[in-house]
């Protein structure tokens, strides 16, 4: 079966297991309705099918940068830079079994905070930023994994209360050739296991 297809067909999967609880993913980042975005929490969603292992990480910005309004100067794009490169690092953020063999081919980090704006724009659009500061923007990021021997993937270690300790709680979701599972993860119980 083609793997692009594989692919497109997992996330329609978790798209309509997970409605109520996570927004679909969108290229732009959008505002969310009160109690859908929760501060320290993060939606982490995985499946996996034959060799593709496929995760959507879902978080409010606050937990990743310590802010969630559009960058309103040079520091605070730097801290998204900073955060972005860091989230793109599924590798590091994600240990998996390691006989599985997996390897990151492709993550994708989204959110409003991402977009530069130049000097002369700051100040051109100060009340635009100012406007921006009553915003919930998060990031949405995906990453896929091929597993060279996914019969032996039994255990994912998330690694994000280490690298955002602004993050609490990760609410996971999981569709695997075993059925479906679901847990929340802490920094105290970071193991995901299946």
């Amino acid at each position: 079966m083609n793997k692009p297809i594989v692919a497109a067909a997992l996330w329609s999967i978790i798209g309509l297991i997970t409605p109520l609880t996570t927004p679909a993913f969108a290229e732009d980042d959008q505002h969310r309705e009160h109690g859908a975005h929760q501060h320290g929490m993060a939606q982490l969603n995985i499946s996996q099918e034959g060799k593709i292992l496929l995760l959507e990480l879902e978080t409010p910005a606050i937990n990743i940068t310590g802010f969630e309004h559009l960058p309103q100067n040079r520091e605070q794009q730097t801290v998204v830079a900073q955060a972005t490169a860091k989230l793109g690092k599924g590798e590091d953020l994600f240990h998996l079994t390691s006989a599985a063999a997996c390897t990151l081919i492709e993550s994708k980090v989204n959110s409003a905070l991402i977009t530069p704006v130049a000097e002369k724009d700051l100040a051109e659009h100060h009340d635009e930023q100012k406007e921006a500061t009553e915003t919930h923007h998060d990031f949405d990021v995906n990453y896929r994994f091929n597993c060279e021997h996914p019969e032996q993937l039994h255990q994912i270690e998330v690694m994000l209360f280490e690298h955002f300790p602004l993050t609490s709680e990760i609410e996971v979701q999981l569709i695997f050739a075993g059925g479906q599972q679901h847990a929340r993860l802490t920094a105290s119980h970071s193991q995901l296991k299946f």
